[in-house]
Order: structure tokens, then C-alpha cells, then sequence
């Protein structure tokens, strides 16, 4: 059985616009994809869907079984990529695996769409009947599963298609929320005879702020930040703009500021990078081999930070916490607790704004973080806004129903899947706190740099899934429930 009905639903996945937050299109797709075959679908005022199917011939009884996955992408493009959003991605296959060119592929979680589809549009493979939920907004802070209705799910065992292991049943996974940092930085007008200089931190790998939190990766904010520090300690200099990231869950890949300097000190600044350059590639070369550090020549900005808010900005770049905070003492090597701070701005009018994603698989670990947060930040006289915030998916030792999908695992596969929890956040979380009676088990297709342009999608391991999936919707009710 291979993977050619789920990869052909992916592409045509992957031809609609889909970055969180504009998901009609998508979810007309959806709709459109049910009306042609007679089934029955609802979407709900978040534009949710679900789509059912009755279960075939002999199996019309047996309990539902609900698929699950969301419908929105980080879409994220490398520099100087020139694709323009609202046009269809394009897509490259390489050596068995498949990327988009210049652009973040969407395989999370378009793959998990596509199972579900493949297997709801299938006219001969027995399956009990079927529910396919699709959520939406789940990349900026879970939404869809946030305002999702209860009747929205009729049954009592899911698989959520949105891991990116095609051998380890997820059974757990992190709470989190968003902390907003906004102040106002006072301005003055930049010095007469200055020369404006941007300043780049680039060539970072990045990554999910979740799933890869804990690879040693740089954050170019963090970067920028010491490097602003270190140029204004040694020189008069004026920093007039800052910004870096692009998402709040995607660890930031690249920084900039325009800074002001007297044209005499453009030699000794430039020196001062390239030795900044040299310390930060020697602590980094491992995680980021094509790191970067740029000066160029740049029009001088008529107004720049005033001082003492550089002051106030250096000291939340300099000390919010990044990266892993602590460790799972009952998962050893799971990441416990994280903070990601994803996002940099500054308005022209000199409001600025710093976007953290805290993450957390203990629900005090995550408010003490947010604390952290906020206490820097109000000694930086800035304010904190906290949202979007999400339970976590606590692991249960013990789940019949995850022990049947291991036992058609090793059936299949004459092995045993692996079992264990994620600090990326699931959707699931949520489902469980509406549903408290709900088996979940989660797994996908393995899928490599997700929310960077360098996401690819493992074909091989599609078609592993996509016969598992097939695998477990026969048998999963042919021997009595424990």
C-alpha cells in the first residue's frame, strides 16, 4: 500500500494560501472536498470543520474513530526568496524528500489533513465510521481548539496526526501562552554628520521554538542585542530602529538594526563586529555553521532611541530568558520548560514590542517563567500582556486504547513504537479538558525543520504512516477493549 492517495491530497494542499489566521480558503476546500462526495461536514464559527463518513460494509457499528489535525501553516520565506504569499508553494522532491523552494512546506500540518482526507476519499478500505476534525489557528495560540463545541466530537478515541515521528506514540505534550512586552522608548534627533549603518545578525538555522528548543541553536535577538551592548560601551553610537523574527513559536533566524555613528568610527565599528562575529560563530559554528554578522551602508534615520531607553532595551534583550529553563525529572531528555523570544519591533513613533513564547509540561514552572517575564519587564518600565495561553497534555501511564495502537504497531511492524511526551504543544490538551472520557494517541510523518524554510517531508515515512493509519482503522475493534 503506498503513500500516493495522502502525497496527492498534500500537493493540492500546498497550492492554498494557509498561514494561521487566513484559513477560509482552506477550509472551503474542505467543505467542497465533502459536498463531492456526499458526506456530511459542518464548519463552525471559527471555521472548524468536521467531516463524517459512515463505516463500511460490516463495520457500521463500531465505535467512531475521530482523526485530527489543524489546518494552518507557519509560513515563513528565506531571504531574499522571492514568492509571494498568495501564490501556490513550489515544491521540490529531492533523495526521497520533499521541500518547497525558499519557503516553509506546511507539512505541519497539511500531512495530517492529507491522511484524513485520503482515507475519508477511499472507496475500499475498511474503516469503522470516521470523524475528521479540523482545527484552525493552531500555530498562534489554538484557537480552533480553544472555542471548539463539544458536539463537535462524537467520538471517544482520537488520532491526532500532528506529530512529526512516524515510530513514537505521543501521549503528552506542554501547556504554554504568549507574553507581549510593549514600551515606549523616548527619541532625539540622530547627531548632525552621522551615517547610518545596518546591522545584520543572519544565517541562523532557526527552528520550532518547541521541538527544537533544546538544539543549542542562536537567537539572533539575543545576538543583536549583545552586539549592540558591545558597540555602544566602546563607541558614541545611535540605534534607531531594531527588529528580528518573524513568529512567536519559530526560534528568530535573523536581527537588525539601523544604527547612527560618526563617520570616523565606521572603521573601528566595522573591526568590532567582525571580532563579535568570530567570538559568537566560535560558541555557535556546531548549531549554526552559516552564521552571520553584516554591516551596511544605510540613509541615517532623523530621530534615534534616547539612552536611557536603549538602556531599558539592552536590559530585557540581555536577560529574558531563552531556551530551556529545566528538565523533565520523570521523561529523561524531554525539555520541561522553555522560553522562546521570537519576535522584535520598533515603531517609527518608538513604541517597541518583544513577543516571548513560554512553554511548560507544569502549569507553576509556566507562570513562573511568565513571572520572570514580567518582572524584567516592569524593571525596564515596560508592561506585559499574557494570551493565548494552553493547557498541557498530561501523560497517562495507562490508556487501553493507546495499547491496542501499539499492539497493531508491533503487527505491522515487528517492533514496538516508542511512547513518550513533546514539549512543542499539541491541540490535545484542550481536547481533553472538554472531553475528559477522550484516548488520544498522536504520531505523523517525520518532518525535519518545521517553521523554516528548510521543513521537509520524509516520503518514506508517509508512506509508513499512511499504511499504519490504514492498518489501525480496520483492526483497531477487532478484539474487545480492555
Amino acid at each position: 500500500m503506498n503513500a500516493a492517495a495522502p502525497l496527492r491530497f498534500f500537493r493540492e494542499i500546498t497550492q492554498i494560501p494557509r498561514d494561521s489566521g487566513d484559513e477560509r480558503r482552506v477550509t472551503d476546500y474542505l467543505l467542497a472536498f465533502a459536498r463531492q462526495r456526499g458526506l456530511t461536514a459542518h464548519r463552525d464559527s471559527v471555521l472548524n470543520v468536521v467531516i463524517r463518513k459512515p463505516g463500511t460494509s460490516g463495520m457500521e457499528q463500531r465505535p467512531v474513530l475521530t482523526l485530527q489535525s489543524h489546518v494552518d501553516m507557519v509560513y515563513i520565506k528565506a531571504q531574499g526568496c522571492p514568492h509571494e504569499y498568495a501564490s501556490p508553494l513550489a515544491l521540490v522532491e529531492e533523495e526521497g524528500w520533499l521541500r518547497a523552494d525558499g519557503t516553509s512546506l506546511g507539512a505541519d500540518n497539511g500531512t495530517g489533513m492529507a491522511f484524513a482526507l485520503a482515507l475519508l476519499d477511499s472507496a475500499d478500505l475498511p474503516h469503522p465510521p470516521l470523524e475528521a476534525l479540523f482545527t484552525t489557528d493552531e500555530e498562534v495560540g489554538m484557537h480552533g481548539a480553544r472555542a471548539l463545541s463539544a458536539d463537535m466530537v462524537t467520538g471517544r478515541r482520537m488520532l491526532n496526526m500532528d506529530s512529526e515521528e512516524d515510530d513514537v506514540f505521543t501521549a503528552g505534550c506542554a501547556g504554554g501562552l504568549h507574553v507581549n512586552i510593549a514600551f515606549q522608548a523616548g527619541l532625539r534627533d540622530t547627531a548632525a554628520g552621522s551615517e547610518g549603518v545596518l546591522l545584520q545578525v543572519q544565517g541562523l538555522r532557526g527552528g520550532h521554538s518547541g521541538i527544537e528548543i533544546d538544539k543549542g541553536r542562536g537567537n539572533a535577538i539575543r545576538l543583536m542585542g549583545r552586539l549592540l551592548y558591545t558597540v555602544q560601551s566602546v563607541m558614541p553610537v545611535q540605534v534607531c530602529a531594531v527588529s528580528g523574527g518573524s513568529k512567536m513559536n519559530a526560534i528568530p533566524d535573523r536581527a537588525q538594526a539601523m544604527v547612527a555613528a560618526s563617520p570616523a568610527d565606521l572603521p573601528a565599528f566595522g573591526a568590532l563586529v567582525d571580532r563579535c562575529h568570530a567570538d559568537y560563530f566560535a560558541e555557535l559554528s556546531t548549531a549554526d555553521p552559516d552564521l552571520s554578522l553584516a554591516l551596511l551602508p544605510a540613509t541615517a534615520p532623523a530621530r534615534a532611541l534616547a539612552p536611557d531607553s536603549l538602556d531599558r532595551l539592552l536590559l530585557l534583550l540581555l536577560n529574558l530568558p531563552i531556551g530551556p529553563q529545566s528538565m523533565s525529572r520523570h521523561l529523561p531528555g524531554l525539555v520541561e520548560s522553555s522560553n522562546n523570544m521570537g519576535m522584535l519591533r520598533s515603531g517609527v513613533d518608538g513604541a517597541i514590542t518583544i513577543s516571548c513564547a513560554v512553554r511548560s509540561m507544569v502549569g507553576s514552572l509556566r507562570t513562573a517563567i511568565a513571572d520572570q517575564i514580567d518582572t524584567l519587564a516592569r524593571a525596564a518600565g515596560a508592561t506585559t500582556e499574557q494570551e493565548a495561553a494552553y493547557p498541557p497534555w498530561t501523560f497517562q501511564p495507562d490508556s487501553p486504547f493507546r495499547a491496542r495502537c501499539a499492539e497493531l504497531y508491533r503487527e505491522l511492524f515487528g517492533e514496538s513504537p516508542k511512547v513518550g511526551a513533546i514539549h512543542a504543544g499539541l491541540e490535545c490538551g484542550f481536547f481533553k479538558e472538554l472531553i475528559p472520557d477522550l484516548e488520544i494517541v498522536s504520531f505523523g510523518a517525520v518532518i525535519k525543520g518545521a517553521h523554516t524554510p528548510r521543513e521537509m517531508l520524509d516520503l518514506r515515512s508517509m508512506e509508513r504512516v499512511w499504511r499504519l493509519l490504514c492498518h489501525l482503522a480496520r483492526h483497531l475493534d477487532d478484539v474487545p477493549q480492555n
